[in-house]
Parts: C-alpha cells; structure tokens; sequence
C-alpha cells in the first residue's frame, strides 16, 4: 500500500541497518489556493471541492487500467524476490552488503554524527488532484547525458530509454556516444502490469545526487509501454532492496553504501503535492530527495513536532505495521494491517475489509475495479482520516483522497482501493 503523499509534505526515511522509519512532523495546516478546472453542479458540491476536474467515463476506463497496472507490477517485484531469495551467491551478497551497512552506522554513531549527504530536487508532475510521479536529473556517460529518473522505493533496477527507440517525447541514451559504456549483452524485461521496460544490461559511469559510481549496472531499454511514453521521466531509479531486482544487481544506493561513499546508511525523500498549485496540471518545485541525510523542508514551509520512528517489518518492500485508521478523531475497527511505503505509486490500497471499513465512514460504495464512489454531501473540508504507526497519527485533507467527480452521480472517486 502506498499512502498518497500523506496529507501534506511528509519526510519519509528509509533506514537500512537499524530497520526503522521516521515520519516526519505534520506542517501546520494552510490554507489552499482556488484551482481552475471543469465544476459540477449544485453550487454546494461546487463550493466544497470545486478545484477537483470531473472524470469523464473514458478516464474512469483508464484510471481502472492504470490502477490494474500498479498491482500487476508489485506482482512482479514479488515474483523477482522470491527468485533473488533463493540464489544462495545472490544471497551472499546481499547479506555481505548489509555488513557494509552495519559498519557504516557504527562509523557515524563513533563519529556521533555522519558526514552530510548530498540532495536531489524533484518534480511533482502532476494533473488534476493527483501527483502522478516525482523525478530528478541523473548523468550517465562520458561525457554525460542528463536524464529524468523516478526514485522507485517499489522498484529496485536503474534503467533509461535508447536512442534506439523512437520516442521523440523524452531525453534517450546514446550509448555511441560515451567512451565508457560497455554492453554485457544480458537482456532484462521489467514487467509493469500492461506494460514492460524491455532491453539490455549495460554499464557506465552513473552520476546521481552528485554521487558517481563507474561501471555501475543499468538497463538500456529498448522498449518500454505506452503509459511511460505519455509521461515526462526519462526512466526509473529503484530505492528498494536488490532482493526486487529484475536485474539481479544492486541498487544505486546499495552501491553507495558499499563503496563507504556515504557516511549514513539510509535516504529521505521530501514530496510537496500539486494540490497545492493553481494550476490544473504540470509540475511543482521544492521536492527533494537525500542520500545519507535527511531531506531539507522548502523555505514557507512551517512544520512542528519531531521525527517519528517506526520498524520496518520487510525490508524488501519497506514494510511496516499500520495500527489503526480513524475517522474524525474516532479509531475505526479491523483497521490494523501491514502496509508498504512506495514513492512509486500515488493510490492507497487496503485489504477489502479495511477499505470497507474505512470508506463506510464516509457512505463509500465499493466498485467492480475495487475504486470507491463517496457521495458528495456527505463530505465536508473538515472532514479527515488519520493513519496510526507506532502509536504516531499522520492525519490526511479529505481533499487528498478524492480523484474526481462522476458527473451523473455527483459523487467523488476516492484514490482508495481495496486490494486482497
């Protein structure tokens, strides 16, 4: 499951020895701008949520498809895990890594604190309510060639488009010409549901966050679907575990902690939410993401509180144990399950009977594509669920959990969706 951008910006840390993740204080609620943007009669539902676009019945139909994509695609990194779990090399290897890790934390806590890390700024691309992906520079080759990658906490291969392809919508690599890619002729085929990033295993001279790695292992994709071909990234850099890889190879980050290139071994990411734009669609600066600190809040941001700590249960997919949602303050029933954080993904998905739970609070009826449609009156902007992890409540706008109107019903679709 993958919270959508939590309520507001949130700092997620992903910490590979000591298996915690800290949560970030909430920012003191703002006030949001007005949106443009198709309106739905009556003037009521208009009032409350009338910066949300309508959903028309052909993007219901590929909303549903796009959503069945996502799942699809976390079957393949489950299908990758249990093929990487049981290479005993690979498995070697992995643990040895973690070794490496250890060493690294034990390094800082000496040190009572670790050398800075280095930051990367994102983009929300977003469209309507809904922050579709982040993406930031990445340099590849020599010389280098800067592309827009998508830091994937669901995913764990680096790969980029080929100039073989034709694809004139994106930055593609020239392999011809950087003097150091080598071509290891191993073919790697990245499933993503309905779609596929398909090609060959190279390696080259990878520069990201201003850390670079040579020889580090990427795919060159050859082919890739036509959901990535409408989208503004160039490719994808996985941030989970190597145990997800396709391509049986380390991450980016685990190369770094491997190398002692970062003092800490954990990465932040900081997400900002286009909601927060006047604009009906394009992207939104102040985003971030850290490699061995933790990710800077953009200046106007106010925030209060303190990191919050929460042990990841699977490593693998960053998995953690949710202990309750609550409706307006009251802690709903049967709502404890564990749960997935995924930068990757932009819905919340539930097991059936806690989304069943959750979106009853709210007269949600459930579905044939597992979506919820949520009656408009029964909605105010005061509304508000919260997610509870270790005792630590991260409370979300009603406002960021609604994909659109259905014109006829006047109803609002929620990006909730109940998956078993």
């Amino acid at each position: 499951m993958h919270l959508k951008g939590w309520s507001l910006p949130l700092w997620v840390v992903f910490s590979t020895c000591s298996t915690a993740l800290a949560l970030s204080p909430t920012p003191e609620p703002r006030q949001l701008p007005p949106r443009g943007g198709l309106r739905v009669e009556p003037n009521v539902v208009q009032d409350r949520f009338g910066h949300i676009p309508v959903k028309r019945d052909f993007e219901l139909v590929e909303q549903s498809r796009k959503r069945d994509q996502r799942m699809a695609r976390h079957q393949a990194a489950l299908d990758n895990y249990h093929r990487n779990t049981q290479d005993d090399d690979f498995m070697a290897r992995y643990y040895a890594l973690f070794d490496s890790a250890k060493e690294l934390e034990s390094k800082s806590l000496r040190k009572r604190a670790g050398t800075a890390g280095n930051s990367v700024p994102l983009d929300d691309y977003f469209d309507g309510n809904n922050d579709i992906l982040y993406s930031g520079p990445m340099q590849i080759g020599t010389p280098p060639q800067t592309f827009q990658v998508i830091p994937d906490t669901g995913s764990a291969d680096l790969w980029v488009v080929s100039s073989q392809t034709s694809d004139p919508g994106h930055d593609l690599f020239n392999s011809a010409q950087s003097s150091t890619f080598n071509n290891t002729g191993v073919k790697f085929d990245d499933q993503y549901g309905l779609g596929e990033a398909a090609g060959t295993i190279a390696s080259d001279t990878v520069t990201f966050a201003s850390y670079t790695i040579a020889g580090k292992h990427f795919g060159v994709a050859t082919s890739v679907d036509s959901q990535f071909q409408q989208q503004p990234n160039d490719g994808l850099i996985g941030m989970s575990s190597s145990v997800l890889s396709n391509q049986s190879t380390f991450t980016f980050f685990e190369d770094l902690m491997n190398t002692s290139m970062i003092s800490n071994p954990y990465f932040s990411t900081y997400l900002t939410r286009g909601l927060d734009s006047t604009n009906q669609q394009g992207t939104v600066s102040g985003s971030s993401l850290c490699i061995g600190c933790i990710a800077t809040v953009p200046s106007g941001v106010r925030t209060s509180g303190n990191l919050n700590y929460v042990p990841i249960t699977l490593f693998a997919f960053y998995e953690i144990q949710m202990n309750s949602i609550s409706y307006n303050g009251q802690t709903i029933s049967q709502t404890s399950t564990q749960v997935m954080l995924d930068t990757g993904t932009t819905d919340i998905y539930l097991p059936t009977t806690v989304a069943d739970a959750m979106m009853g609070k709210i007269n949600g009826v459930r579905q044939s594509d597992g979506s919820y449609l949520v009656p408009a009156s029964t909605l105010d902007t005061t509304t508000t669920f919260a997610f509870t992890f270790s005792g630590n409540a991260i409370t979300l706008d009603i406002l960021d959990l609604i994909d659109g109107y259905s014109v006829g019903l006047l109803s609002l679709f929620a990006s909730v969706l109940r998956r078993d």
